[in-house]
């Protein structure tokens, strides 16, 4: 067969008349328009002499769901209607044939069609708002089956333009029932060849035979099986397949599997459950953060089966005020510029004021390059921006934070319309270097058995930073006695909790390094020898050693 599209010819695989020793054959047309599952489906078969009996067999999904033998009043055309099952769908075959009497022919036809109902289970999303501003609530309404297991999943509307196939889809699932039916396939043929949506044809049978073709017959009649030869002239590239060459197979090492623990593009991940009345309700916070997030769902019941959400909602994350700084530590007196970005949804330009309010006085206010002057005593400073319709204007404040610990950033944004504020917490820390101090002290029960307290002073240097002392930590080692006679010197237990601190070294040279691994092998030797040494701990100390001998 030759086909010319514009200018050039393709040579595309020959049709082949079908072959039988006498010359008879039979057709089997489908007359009901779009079949559907548990429904009436009509057949209509048309033979080349007159026929006394007909066998049909209905298969779905590789199985043969339905077959009967019926008789036919020595007619050449002749209907018969059967009730479609549900394994049928999404696509199913059915195949009819009639034994001659005089030389035991098996003369065979088959005809494949999609079958529609294969979602029992329905399932809608909705939610209460379209639009809505980073943070707040959002009510998403689930309709489906009563008692059906509902998923659903939010994501990062921009993830997927990178990549897709993170989720479940009707096409997926009905791409996957469809090669449960393993359909016309002779030895002749390659593997790419049944790939009717990539290749350039896809023949039909050439005889009685192949009709069956993936099926084991046991019969004594005469049933042709004769083989389409691979005539097909393809004009695409086409992998191969099972090509040996005699290349040196390098190898490759087996890269070790990492298991993600954080998603920060997934917004839902949970599943609940429908009620009686086949109702779910959930309530979620939108992520504090511009994006669009696209809403899938799907349901699974125990006796309708698997339900996939047809129309996926898109929610917009949409808010007029949007926090753009990603820092969330900063120094003592260090400049540190707050950058918000102000956003315009109308059709015209607006003029907004932005403020940044500084009540309990925890920064001060700084222009770069320029003498603050009475800036670092202001409560509030103010600038007027004109925002262009459908765009952002950022704005930034610098200031420098006087305060250690948390303290609080609020912004707010105004027009002659509209008003939106956005508050946020930024941990300051201490400037300079931590300073570690060693103090011991000797407790001796063997005279007295009562309990004995010390008082223990902290020494805090004269250059420490202000506020700075309520970072102190302390670590100690831990002597436990039985009697007179006998003690228990327990020095493992806090050396384990707080292995991470028990020394502080440089790592400039390799004696440094090692003495900050010792401590580790010699934990996890006794661990060991004691039988507590857990999983967790093992790893942790793991983790430590392989640090180290990098960093060694």
């Amino acid at each position: 067969m030759r086909a010319i599209y514009s200018g050039l010819t393709y040579y595309l695989d020959r049709i082949d008349a079908a072959v039988s020793p006498s010359n008879n054959f039979m057709q089997a047309v489908l007359i009901t328009p779009n079949p559907k599952a548990q429904e009436t489906v009509e057949m209509e078969v048309n033979a080349t002499e007159p026929i006394n009996h007909l066998v049909y067999q209905v298969i779905g999904r590789g199985n043969i769901l339905l077959a009967k033998t019926i008789p036919v009043p020595n007619q050449k055309v002749y209907r018969f209607n059967f009730r479609a099952p549900n394994a049928m769908a999404p696509k199913g075959r059915v195949l009819v044939y009639y034994v001659r009497s005089t030389n035991n022919e098996i003369v065979a036809d088959s005809v494949t069609f999609d079958v529609e109902g294969l979602f029992k289970t329905s399932i809608t999303v909705s939610t209460n708002v379209k639009e809505t501003q980073p943070g707040r609530q959002v009510d998403i309404n689930l309709r489906t089956t009563p008692n059906a297991l509902v998923g659903v999943l939010g994501i990062d509307l921009g993830i997927l333009k990178l990549k897709s196939g993170n989720d479940i889809t009707l096409e997926e699932v009905i791409e996957d029932l469809e090669t449960y039916d393993g359909g016309q396939m002779t030895k002749y043929n390659p593997p790419w060849y049944r790939r009717r949506k990539r290749s350039l044809s896809w023949p039909g049978s050439k005889s009685a035979g192949l009709i069956f073709c993936c099926s084991v017959i046991m019969t004594n009649a005469l049933l042709l099986n004769t083989g389409n030869e691979d005539n097909t002239v393809v004009h695409t590239p086409v992998p191969a397949h099972n090509l040996k060459l005699g290349l040196l197979e390098a190898i490759v090492p087996e890269s070790r599997l990492v298991i993600r623990k954080k998603y920060p593009e997934t917004w839902l991940w949970i599943n609940t459950t429908a009620g009686n009345d086949g109702l779910a309700f959930i309530s979620h916070a939108v992520p504090d953060s511009l994006a669009s997030y696209k809403i899938t769902a799907f349901s699974v019941h125990p006796t309708d089966g698997l339900g996939i959400a047809t129309s996926h909602l898109i929610l917009l994350s949409l808010g007029h005020f949007y926090y753009n700084d990603s820092t969330y530590t900063v120094l003592m007196g260090e400049d540190l510029a707050i950058q918000v970005v102000v956003f315009n949804y109308d059709t015209k330009a607006i003029t907004a004021e932005v403020s940044m309010e500084n009540r309990k006085g925890e920064f001060d206010f700084t222009v770069a390059g320029k003498d603050s002057g009475n800036l670092e005593y202001q409560n509030r400073r103010t600038k007027i921006v004109r925002i262009p319709p459908s765009e952002g204007i950022p704005v930034s404040f610098l200031i420098v934070p006087k305060k250690v610990g948390f303290i609080e950033i609020k912004v707010s944004a105004a027009t002659s319309l509209l008003g939106d504020s956005l508050t946020k917490r930024l941990h300051v820390q201490p400037e300079g270097s931590t300073q570690h101090y060693n103090k011991a002290l000797f407790i001796d029960l063997r005279t007295s058995s009562d309990i004995i307290k010390h008082n223990i002073s902290t020494i805090i240097p004269r250059n420490a930073i202000r506020d700075s002392g309520e970072n102190l930590a302390f670590s100690y080692c831990s002597l436990v006695f039985i009697d007179s006679s006998m003690c228990l010197v327990d020095l493992m237990g806090p050396s384990i909790k707080a292995i991470d601190k028990l020394l502080y070294m440089p790592t400039g040279c390799g004696e440094q390094n090692l003495i900050t691994i010792v401590p580790r092998v010699i934990i996890m030797e006794y661990l060991s020898k004691t039988n507590r040494l857990t999983t967790a701990i093992r790893n942790q100390h793991i983790g430590g050693l392989r640090n180290g001998y990098q960093r060694q």
